[in-house]
């Protein structure tokens, strides 16, 4: 007696050894299963913005960082009680350049997930999400991967998994526990970039 109120733990397991007997081990077994379950799959999404109750801090900038002549602007809208961000601009692959973008920084303080939700709509182009994590050490450094919004609004669901690396040595796959930043980049080509934003979380 002693010795379990010393260490509730025995109390625990006598309490289940007890339970067995009583015939709940197909509860017990259910219910192992139900917390594994939640463990391995049932992550809760991650909110980064949607306008409304969530809302980040997002840096708008283009390659005439690098000399390039690519212009753009973000800016906040409503429309139809929607409201959204709006990435617009002159994209040109003159002089080196090709892009422009706007980033927000995230904290995910060692939790991963499986991808990343947006709701989009845009100018019927191919636009891009550029992850950089903890071993994206130079400016050249990040993961990317392409999507095509419509001039209708829809979700878009985008996983780690299909990320690719900008240079050979960086890790196969994407970390989502390491990100540091996200951002939506219009780019590659020459061309005018309307990409308009109401949501972005992690799921």
């Amino acid at each position: 007696m002693k010795l379990f109120k010393k260490f509730p733990l025995f109390q625990f397991i006598s309490f289940l050894f007890s339970y067995i007997r009583g015939g709940g081990m197909k509860k017990l077994l259910l219910l192992s299963s139900l917390v594994l379950t939640t463990l391995v799959w049932g992550q809760e999404k991650y909110v980064i913005d949607n306008l409304v109750d969530e809302k980040a801090q997002w840096v708008m900038f283009g390659d005439d960082v690098m000399g390039g002549l690519s212009k753009g602007k973000l800016s906040e809208l409503k429309e139809e009680e929607i409201s959204f961000y709006r990435l617009e601009g002159d994209v040109s692959t003159a002089n080196n350049g090709g892009f422009i973008q706007f980033r927000t920084s995230v904290n995910l303080q060692g939790t991963n997930y499986e991808g990343i939700r947006i709701k989009v709509r845009g100018n019927n182009n191919k636009y891009f999400i550029h992850l950089r994590t903890g071993a994206t050490v130079f400016p050249w450094d990040y993961y990317d991967i392409s999507f095509e919004a419509s001039d209708k609004w829809m979700n878009i669901n985008l996983p780690f998994s299909e990320f690719n690396k900008s240079r050979r040595l960086l890790p196969s796959k994407v970390n989502s526990s390491r990100i540091k930043s996200i951002g939506l980049v219009a780019y590659g080509k020459d061309f005018e970039a309307e990409l308009d934003l109401a949501s972005i979380e992690l799921y």
